[in-house]
């Protein structure tokens, strides 16, 4: 009987990367600020069920989000 067995472990791990833009901007009053979030999968693992929130701009959350490995989404 052979009692060798070969093994292989991945060690996944998570990272993630959130980026608003612009830093800056002129809005005069009346006007619309625009932006955008950028999420980012940074890490080894894909990513289930993010949640993306802005307390300044709640209308632009996002929740059940995937991202697969170096995925990114706008």
């Amino acid at each position: 009987a052979n009692d060798n067995v070969t093994c292989t472990f991945t060690n996944r791990k998570p990272g993630i990367a959130i980026e608003k833009s612009p830093d800056l901007q002129v809005v005069k009053p009346g006007e619309t600020a625009n932006f955008q979030i950028k999420v980012t999968n940074t890490g080894t693992a894909p990513l289930t069920n993010v949640s993306v929130t802005d307390p300044q701009a709640s209308d632009c959350d996002r929740t059940g989000i995937s991202l697969a490995v170096g995925q990114e989404v706008t």
